[in-house]
């Protein structure tokens, strides 16, 4: 027996196109394409899936099926089918307005399209899918039942949630979109296992619903879509409303999709990706929830409607659920309803209502206080309406009107009167209802607002109280000294380098230094074969010479200085000459 259905979504195949069929027994069927007799698709769409299925035939080789190039075959047909619609509807379009030069009245030419013909149309039930691994059983003696369904798109591959009866929650991956089957009436249409389509179980969550015993005829939890954000869902069930999120996954998977290409990617960014995380949002104490309704306005603001046998219940959120949304950490929760409205008999606002404990949800993971409504320090005093000490006008309005204290007559003026003085009487009571409910709302988000304050100071108290019982400050103490004493073992170790340390010098300035003695002890050494000393001996062969030539020029001759004297100092003098 069906249960529930879904079309897919995205724009990936033909998802779109599909229809994802639950029955109570938890199996899923699907029809694709479904299209209604008049139909409009975006054109950028049907290029791309014409596209895809140009690729599948000009990948057929010797290996493909006979069955699986039909399939092809009839996709092709389909599509260029679409394609020559949508060509004449542009061209019908473009010759009207060229003509006349105005716009295309209504009517007077086609504006959708037409469910295509040259295959089908009924298509073919596909299924029931099969599960590998197969999702997680839970040990109770209940025979739920599979009770909704939901399908989203997260880049190549689809994500199908499946909730039973007993607040069993499966969450699968479909790894290849559905193809397009049509049934042939040539042909016998008999149930083969090897082409069954195939989706993997990825998580079973429990969502705490506690229906009981035969949950299959006592409760039936329906999915609530989030208008701001496709990874989070609602779920409406017996006792309440429960919120689950998979962006903590699905941003993670899409990521590394669209970086990667390879086969092996989809399971191990799963293996490694963190859970869906579930927060119970409404707790109606044992009231089934007809149906809910999630708004996300600028003007209105963030907020869940639920409806039940007790009346309506609505939560307000301070801002957009996400995955972050969903922490189970003491110190920081961001999930938290900013006004709650309790339970009430009619779909009426009641004012002046009374705080009912038991219409407070009841934590799942942690604790959710109810919050009063943001209240600025730079906004001015309340200041109460001025409508409580303006006074009435309808004792001066009755003090004119004639004989007031006579009996009444019944009359078109006295009617007139009474109809004026109940008009004001109303504007009046309004204004002041509308004074008391405005200070009504401020007691209350003040009360709300200090029992936070409150909750804070008992935090913080419990914090130093722990920081107290850990001797925080001896073992600061503590470790101030001994930084002070590696200080000074520093500096004393510092001290001793410098001061009894020898650096030597290195291979070259020992060379250095070796070379300078050197050249040192030839030029100015004691010795007698010093370059001084040599210096000395040239200059006074010089000075024994100079004489001589001077004296051997002036006489124009020299055979007055012997020769075996002159030849001694020559050879001495060019010995000197040579070795320098």
């Amino acid at each position: 027996m069906p249960a529930s259905c879904c079309f897919g979504s995205g724009k990936y195949g033909w998802r779109p196109f599909t229809l994802y069929i639950l029955m109570r027994s938890g199996d899923v069927y699907a029809l694709n394409p479904v299209v209604p007799s008049r139909w409009v698709a975006s054109r950028d769409y049907i290029q791309m899936l014409s596209l895809d299925i140009t690729a599948e035939l000009e990948a057929f080789s010797q290996e493909t099926t006979p069955e699986y190039k039909t399939i092809i075959r009839h996709q092709t047909k389909w599509v260029n089918d679409v394609l020559n619609q949508e060509a004449g509807i542009t061209n019908a379009q473009t010759s009207f307005t060229t003509l006349s030069g105005n716009t295309p009245p209504r009517r007077s030419i086609p504006t959708c399209l037409k469910r295509p013909e040259v295959v089908g149309p009924e298509p073919v039930l596909q299924g029931p899918f099969l599960f590998e691994p197969a999702p997680q059983e839970f040990t109770t003696n209940d025979c739920p039942a599979a009770c909704d369904i939901f399908h989203l798109e997260a880049g190549p591959v689809g994500v199908i949630g499946i909730v039973h009866s007993d607040g069993k929650l499966d969450i699968c991956i479909e790894t290849e979109a559905l193809p397009a089957r049509w049934v042939d009436k040539k042909r016998s249409s008999k149930l083969d296992l090897a082409s069954l389509p195939v989706i993997a179980s990825y998580e079973t969550i429990s969502l705490g619903i506690q229906a009981g015993n035969n949950s299959e005829y006592t409760s039936w939890p329906t999915f609530t879509k989030d208008p701001h954000s496709s990874q989070l869902w609602f779920v409406n069930h017996i006792s309440g409303v429960v919120a689950f999120s998979m962006k903590a996954w699905l941003s993670k998977l899409e990521a590394a999709l669209n970086l990667e290409e390879d086969e092996g990617i989809l399971s191990r960014t799963l293996d490694t990706s963190p859970r869906s995380q579930v927060q119970k949002i409404v707790n109606t104490s044992g009231k089934p929830v007809d149906g809910c309704c999630v708004v996300y306005e600028a003007y209105i603001g963030y907020l869940l409607i639920a409806g039940h046998q007790g009346g309506l219940s609505s939560v307000e959120f301070d801002e957009s659920l996400t995955g972050t949304s969903f922490s189970i950490n003491e110190d920081t929760v961001t999930l938290q309803p900013a006004q709650r409205h309790d339970p009430f008999g009619t779909p009426r606002p009641v004012r002046f209502q009374a705080p009912d404990s038991t219409s407070q949800p009841k934590p799942s993971t942690v604790a959710l206080p109810p919050t009063a409504p943001k209240v600025s320090i730079l906004q001015p005093p309340y200041q109460p309406s001025p409508e409580f000490t303006k006074p009435s006008t309808l004792p001066q309005f009755l003090k004119q009107q004639k004989g007031a204290n006579k009996p009444i007559l019944f009359s078109a003026e006295t009617l007139d009167a009474f109809k004026t003085a109940r008009a004001t009487l109303k504007s009046e009571f309004d204004a002041l209802m509308s004074g008391a409910q405005e200070m009504h709302d401020r007691a209350a988000a003040q009360r709300l607002e200090y029992n936070k304050q409150l909750e804070s100071l008992h935090a913080m108290h419990a914090r130093l109280g722990a920081l107290a019982n850990r001797n925080i400050r001896q073992r600061l103490e503590e470790f101030i000294e001994r930084q002070e004493q590696m200080q000074q073992r520093a500096d004393s170790l510092l001290r001793r380098l410098i001061i009894e340390s020898d650096i030597g010098l290195s291979d070259a300035e020992k060379k250095w230094a070796k070379e300078v003695n050197r050249m040192s002890e030839r030029v100015v050494g004691d010795g007698g074969n010093t370059f001084g000393k040599r210096t000395l001996m040239v200059g006074e062969l010089v000075k024994q010479l100079l004489p001589e030539a001077e004296a051997g020029e002036g006489e124009g001759k020299d055979d007055m200085v012997p020769e075996e004297l002159r030849a001694g100092k020559l050879k001495v003098l060019k010995q000197m000459l040579e070795r320098e």
